[in-house]
């Protein structure tokens, strides 16, 4: 029987955009958002982890990767290597599906759908609020199909 090595896989969505009618990139504020993400992850990889940065064909998406992956660079110490490959478009990426009441959409259309929501917030719509926000992990999340 061959043994599996241990992984971590860390999915990190783009910053805030200028908006999903074009490919217009990050705004400042999206910038910040990806070099904020990018620090912390210089502080909680384990010294010699490997670091693969596939991204999604998209401006916003190549650009948080570029800005996610120099902060790394920037905050990582020297006692704490990192085997840091470069940033690489990865087409697998671009029609992200999610589970919106069990079934699987696109994206795109999960967003969407949140938006047209008014009241009480179904648990799927809370789980997107919440990584929006940029939150941790919830128990809410445990209990979603």
């Amino acid at each position: 029987m061959r043994a599996v090595a241990d992984y971590e896989v860390v999915l990190v969505r783009h910053g805030e955009t200028h908006g999903y009618d074009s490919d217009g990139g990050l705004t400042d504020r999206g910038r910040q958002q990806a070099h904020e993400r990018g620090s912390a992850l210089a502080g909680e990889l384990a010294a010699g982890a490997t670091v693969r940065m596939p991204h999604a064909r998209t401006a916003r998406a190549r650009e948080t990767a570029a800005v996610v992956r120099a902060a790394l660079v920037a905050e990582r110490a020297a006692d704490r290597p990192l085997d840091l490959g470069p940033t690489y478009a990865e087409p697998w990426l671009d029609n992200l599906r999610v589970s919106v009441d069990g079934a699987g959409v696109e994206a795109g259309s999960a967003v969407g759908g949140r938006l047209a929501l008014d009241g009480e917030l179904p648990g799927w719509a809370v789980e997107c609020d919440r990584f929006d926000r940029g939150d941790g992990p919830s128990k809410a999340a445990d209990s979603l199909p």
